[in-house]
């Protein structure tokens, strides 16, 4: 059940992102753990324009698993938009303490304004 509600909600992101909201709000309270329904959810809020909902879903998330790079990446990426470039610097950090082999975090942790034109 909670698969279908999250393909649901992605289908919906683009289109009708409180819908996709409604739905990753189902698959969590069936799955509070499900990484995927928090990055979704969070999207949708982003679409919406509310980052502080975002970033407090994303923040939920490092609670549900704080060892997820993919997280702290999507938290920098979202405080890249924001133009908060230090708090960004901060999420890919640790992000790239994660996962130091993962290409691309060394340059976005070193320079995260690099996120806005590709060369993290």
């Amino acid at each position: 059940l909670g698969n279908w509600y999250l393909d649901d909600a992605r289908s919906e992101l683009a289109t009708n992102p409180n819908a996709a909201i409604r739905d990753t709000n189902r698959v969590l309270r069936l799955d509070g753990a499900n990484l995927d329904a928090y990055y979704v959810k969070a999207a949708a809020e982003a679409r919406l324009g509310n980052a502080g909902a975002a970033r407090s879903t994303l923040l939920a998330a490092t609670r549900e698993d704080p060892a997820s790079f993919v997280t702290w990446t999507l938290l920098g990426d979202l405080e890249v938009r924001l133009r908060n470039f230090s708090q960004a610097k901060s999420f890919y950090a640790r992000a790239h303490a994660l996962d130091p082999l993962e290409p691309g975090l060394a340059g976005l942790a070193a320079n995260p304004a690099s996120a806005l034109t590709g060369g993290g």
